[in-house]
């Protein structure tokens, strides 16, 4: 692959903008980012791209530009396996932002998605540990212990049923 292929494709742009970030450059991150973004011609490395600028406007504390970037990036998504993980990476943005029930919506409509059948096995489980881990986070986050602790047992039986998953295992 030719450096000219790498950036026509948006990935040497995306791999700048990291750089740029690592560096304390987030305008230049942010930059490189929208040009990975627009070189982009798959709708997954699009929303892959968006949620990672999302991530780093969280980073900068502009939760009004993460949640943003995470709308268009729903809204981009192709397929459901593409927009699954971003109500988790709302989730995220919401418990950073302290707004808990708003967090917790967001992994319910996770766990939904996991849940629904659509999505293959694997990546449904993991999905729903992720979502169930910002659910008791949250849970936890704005003093409902019993909910966490309902949620934590979730996870816990999870971790059970998937004794082979190293994944689910790391939530115990």
């Amino acid at each position: 692959v030719t450096s000219d292929k790498l950036i026509e494709g948006g990935c040497g742009y995306h791999i700048l903008g990291d750089f740029s970030f690592y560096a304390g450059d987030w305008s230049g991150g942010r930059e490189a980012l929208m040009k990975a973004r627009d070189a982009a011609t798959r709708p997954s490395d699009k929303v892959g791209v968006m949620q990672e600028m999302a991530a780093a406007a969280v980073a900068q504390r502009k939760i009004p530009e993460a949640l943003t970037l995470l709308d268009e990036a729903q809204k981009a998504a192709d397929t459901p396996t593409t927009a699954a993980l971003v109500p988790v990476n709302r989730g995220y943005t919401l418990l950073t932002a302290q707004r808990y029930k708003d967090a917790i919506a967001a992994a319910n409509d996770a766990v939904k998605a996991a849940d629904g059948g659509t999505l293959p096995p694997g990546f449904s489980r993991n999905l729903r540990i992720q979502a169930l881990r910002v659910r008791v986070s949250a849970e936890a986050l704005s003093g409902d212990a019993n909910a966490a602790q309902a949620s934590s047992a979730t996870l816990d039986a999870e971790a059970m049923a998937h004794a082979d998953d190293p994944v689910a295992q790391s939530t115990m």
